[in-house]
Parts: C-alpha cells; sequence; structure tokens
C-alpha cells in the first residue's frame, strides 16, 4: 500500500510538468519558432518597424532584421537565414527563377516618385545623360527603372556608362563627382534634392510598374500561419497611424531613416500603401492586379537579359493570412 500510495503522489508531482509538455506538443511549435523577417532600409518598409516601435508585435515571435541594401536581404533569403522577406517584385521573380518555394502574402507598397534617377546640374534631363557615368545597384530594380527611363526618353543604353554601386554608395560617389547621376530611392533621394541635386527621372511616370511586397517561404507559411497573420495585422494598425497620426509616425521614423521629420513626410509622399481591402483587391480580385504586373516586368526583363526566361507569380500569391483581419 506504502508503494502505490508514494506512486501516486509522484504521479501528481509530475502532472503539470506533463500536461505542459503536452500543450506545448500540442500547438504544433507555431508560438515557439519565431518568425525572422528581412527587409532593407526603405521608407516603404518602415511600417513593420513602426509597428515594433508601438508595440504592436509585443505579444509575438516575430523578429526583424535589417540589412544595408536590397541585394543583401536577397542573399539571407537565398541561405535560409530569414522566413520572410520585403522584396521588390523583380526581386521576387528571380527567386522564382532559381525555384525558391515562395508566397507573395501583401503588398507593401507602390512607388509612386520614391524610385528616381538623380543627377547634379547641370544635367536636367535623361538625355543629359549621354556620356555620362551613371551609378545603380547591382541588381534588376535599378536596371529596370534605368532602362524604362531610357526606353521612354528614346536615348541609348550605350550613350552612358554604367556604375556598380551598392545604395549605400550612393550619396558619397554623387557628392564626390565620381558619378554625374545615380538611379536611387528613399531616404537617399531626399537627401540628395535637399543637397541640391535635380531629379530627372521617377517611377511616377512607370506608374505600377515598381511593387514592394512581402514573401514567406512555402514551408513556414504551411507550419506558422498564424504568426504570419500576426505580422501582417501589426503592418496595418501600423498604416492606419500613418494615416492618422503623420505627424507622430514621422518623428519615429526620423531616426531610423536618418531624416527630418519634415523629409520622412515629404518621402512619403511618393509612396502608396494600399490598405487592407485595396491589398486583397490587388492579390486576389478578378484581374490579379500582382500578377499582371509580374508579367510585364518578366518581359522587360527577359528584354534586357535581366531574366533567363519569363517567369509567372501564378499560384505564389496566397490572401488567406490576411482574410479574417478587420480593415
Amino acid at each position: 500500500m506504502r508503494l502505490r500510495a508514494e506512486a501516486i503522489r509522484i504521479g501528481w508531482t509530475l502532472l503539470p510538468s506533463i500536461l505542459l509538455l503536452l500543450l506545448l506538443t500540442g500547438c504544433g511549435g507555431e508560438q515557439a519558432m519565431p518568425l525572422r523577417v528581412g527587409t532593407n532600409a526603405w521608407a516603404g518598409y518602415e511600417p513593420f518597424y513602426l509597428a515594433r516601435d508601438l508595440d504592436y508585435y509585443a505579444a509575438t515571435s516575430v523578429r526583424f532584421k535589417e540589412f544595408g541594401s536590397a541585394t543583401e536581404v536577397l542573399r539571407s533569403f537565398r541561405n535560409g537565414a530569414i522566413d520572410a522577406a520585403a522584396l521588390t517584385l523583380d526581386e521576387v521573380l528571380l527567386l522564382l527563377e532559381d525555384g525558391f518555394d515562395l508566397q507573395i502574402v501583401l503588398v507593401c507598397d507602390a512607388s509612386a516618385g520614391a524610385d528616381a534617377i538623380i543627377a547634379w546640374p547641370p544635367i536636367h534631363s535623361v538625355a543629359d545623360l549621354a556620356g555620362k557615368r551613371v551609378g545603380l545597384e547591382n541588381k534588376a530594380l535599378g536596371a529596370y527603372v534605368l532602362s524604362r527611363a531610357l526606353e521612354l526618353k528614346g536615348l541609348d543604353p550605350g550613350a552612358l556608362t554604367v556604375v556598380p554601386a551598392e545604395p549605400l554608395e550612393h550619396e558619397g560617389l554623387l557628392r564626390k563627382g565620381r558619378v554625374e547621376a545615380v538611379v536611387t530611392y528613399e531616404p537617399v533621394r531626399s537627401r540628395l534634392l535637399a543637397a541640391g541635386a535635380s531629379e530627372i527621372f521617377s517611377s511616377s511616370e512607370i506608374p505600377n510598374e515598381v511593387i514592394d511586397v512581402l514573401v514567406v517561404r512555402g514551408e513556414v507559411l504551411r507550419k506558422a500561419p498564424g504568426l504570419v497573420r500576426e505580422l501582417l495585422a501589426g503592418w496595418f494598425k501600423a498604416v492606419a497611424f500613418i494615416e492618422t497620426h503623420p505627424e507622430e509616425s514621422s518623428r519615429r521614423m526620423a531616426s531610423r531613416l536618418k531624416l527630418a521629420p519634415a523629409e520622412v513626410l515629404a518621402s512619403l509622399q511618393g509612396i502608396y500603401f494600399p490598405p487592407l481591402p485595396q491589398n486583397l483587391l490587388i492579390l486576389g480580385g478578378k484581374e490579379v492586379l500582382v500578377e499582371a504586373a509580374g508579367e510585364r516586368l518578366a518581359k522587360v526583363m527577359v528584354a534586357h537579359r535581366l531574366l533567363r526566361n519569363p517567369v509567372s507569380l501564378q499560384d505564389r500569391i496566397a490572401t488567406a493570412p490576411m482574410e479574417g483581419l478587420r480593415p
């Protein structure tokens, strides 16, 4: 009897630990695993960091990692160091060409002037780039913006010299005269304009062609859909906060973007953040606008040898994480 009583006592002592183990196992490990999200410094991705600053992710396992350039974000995603990434649409096409399993779950923003070709006077037009050096990031987006500018303005690509340069180098190269123009984006765009440079072309001239999206690894989305939904919920709350509290938002963003609050507000003028209903329409509406934009972009990239073959976004868009969220 004493042995039986001792066994019962030990069983009751271990019961809380056993129950906790069962609960953790039953959760499928979703809350235990962090969702690692990578971005570069770009005003269009700031709602993620504003949401973190406002503690919208305090009770989640969402973790952010900011890189010095979009090239580094792409490399980190390729290497498996992050689970989700904020990317331009051309970068998504490059990953798909290489066979990566990913899903687009959010349209972060559409560039409406935030990507631009900036030059020092006396250069005041794309035509003035003939015989000049143009710095741009060695990736598809910079080449795409430049190629579209040359195409629309009728300048032969062979008339200028392209100088590969990381975004962090753009400002210094232009100021030191090592290039006469750069293909860049916010916040570098605003800093150079404030210093007296001229904008000779911008994404406002090619609407709906420069789009930023959030992609998640297919395996991660299948294992942790709840975490992805929490990530999106924080994003939309931050976008709403920017709309209702622009001054406070700009103050919070200023130090990260290394701009004055007024410059942050100015830079956001060239960026459109689609709210939840519009996001669902763009991603999952009848016209599937992102698919159409991807098809158009892929054709241009193939023509300019930025892609080897056409790539489709068909079956690469997941609206389920967004569905059920409140606007």
